[in-house]
């Protein structure tokens, strides 16, 4: 409920203010009031919750005639002012990229400003301002320490002023003395994987679900998804957090003698691989055991040739590549293609996480082999024990 009342307040206030600074307002003015708003955006949270807890929350309790002004409706305005910043400066971003021209064509034909910036530059413009509300649905979702101090944290019923307790406050106040193991550390946990699905339905899935649709609509170009899927799988890595710290990890571990780098590239073109692989069973419809089976009978081979470290770092970077973006992103992705395509979803689309799973152990094994014969070319370096003797001469 309170991040629906942001969203209702936030929207409207955030694109018309997102017009008006584009569109409207005169250079000085502008600048005032996107430093402002950039201000806003950088002040932590909870100093947000403290200006709310000692200004918004007697205010509310005064006019409203209330015990206590700690109530969803403090939540709900403390909750828009957060939001606003990112609506804002997204959305006039977006509207400042609409192109001249459609604006000129506009007024030409008889339309005035109102018009033109409403009903074209606001049209042209909706794929960034979506992503802005997007944006602000993400930061109120996760928001907790402002929402803690004006909320009342009350377990009610919600009421528009009444004390209640958001979902992310439960999490904050009670995971100190959750015991572990407890039915209600798990509640806990539940809760928190609750938020996270919310906002990857609002975010990624989406996202992900159009693009395979769109790109596989088209029927005669819907090879296309083979070459696109591998652009995405190799670039998809550098966005998973865990992938880079396994990274740095083994670059650290193997003092430098397995950069970074080449750790990056080989997980990139696996998963490229993967992307390519599982396409091509959305295009055509083959069992997943078709991939699966000679993938790791290739893997369980490699891991007898190769350096034993290659194959522990093999098999935790399936586990890493498999991430977040993966399940948010991909898998969508996959569906959308298999939707337009008219082809099963649970047999052809379902499988990307495996298949981005299993090739990473042969990608990473691979480097291993590869490492291993740059190992057998070098000079070996006489060691101390292999120096010869010097005979001195009398």
């Amino acid at each position: 409920y309170g991040t629906a009342g942001a969203v209702i307040l936030g929207i409207p206030i955030g694109v018309f203010t997102a017009m008006f600074l584009a569109k409207a307002a005169p250079p000085r003015i502008a600048a005032v009031i996107q430093g402002t708003v950039e201000l806003l955006a950088g002040i932590p949270s909870v100093v947000y919750g403290l200006v709310g807890m000692t200004v918004l929350v007697p205010g509310v309790q005064k006019a409203f005639h209330l015990s206590s002004g700690a109530t969803l409706f403090s939540a709900i305005v403390v909750l828009t002012i957060m939001i606003l910043p990112y609506i804002i400066s997204v959305s006039a971003t977006a509207l400042r990229a609409v192109p001249r021209e459609y604006e000129e064509a506009s007024l030409a034909l008889g339309a005035n400003y109102t018009e033109t910036w409403f009903r074209v530059s606001l049209r042209a413009a909706k794929s960034g301002v979506a992503a802005a509300v997007i944006q602000g649905v993400g930061r109120a979702l996760g928001e907790a320490m402002a929402i803690i101090m004006v909320a009342g944290n009350v377990a009610n019923m919600p009421g528009l002023f009444q004390s209640v307790r958001f979902l992310t406050t439960a999490i904050v106040s009670e995971m100190s003395y959750a015991s572990y193991g407890s039915l209600q550390r798990q509640a806990l946990f539940s809760i928190g994987l609750v938020l996270f699905l919310t906002g990857v339905n609002v975010g990624f899935m989406p996202v992900g679900s159009f693009l395979g649709e769109s790109i596989a609509a088209h029927e005669s170009y819907s090879w296309l998804l083979i070459p696109i899927a591998m652009l995405i799988g190799y670039f998809i890595v550098s966005a998973e957090p865990a992938v880079h710290v396994l990274n740095r990890q083994v670059e650290e571990i193997t003092a430098g003698a397995i950069p970074a780098s080449a750790m990056n590239a080989a997980l990139s073109i696996g998963v490229s691989v993967s992307l390519a692989l599982a396409m091509i069973r959305v295009l055509t419809g083959i069992s997943i055991m078709w991939f699966l089976i000679p993938g790791y009978v290739l893997s369980l081979a490699l891991s007898f040739v190769v350096p034993k470290i290659f194959t522990s770092i093999a098999f935790d970077s399936g586990g890493v590549a498999s991430g977040p973006m993966t399940a948010t992103f991909l898998l969508p992705f996959a569906m959308g293609a298999c939707d337009a395509l008219g082809g099963n979803v649970v047999t052809d689309a379902f499988g990307v996480v495996a298949m981005v799973a299993m090739t990473p152990l042969v990608t990473i094994q691979l480097l291993g082999v590869s490492y291993q014969r740059k190992l057998s070319k070098r000079t070996p370096v006489p060691a101390v024990g292999q120096v010869e003797e010097i005979i001195e001469l009398a």
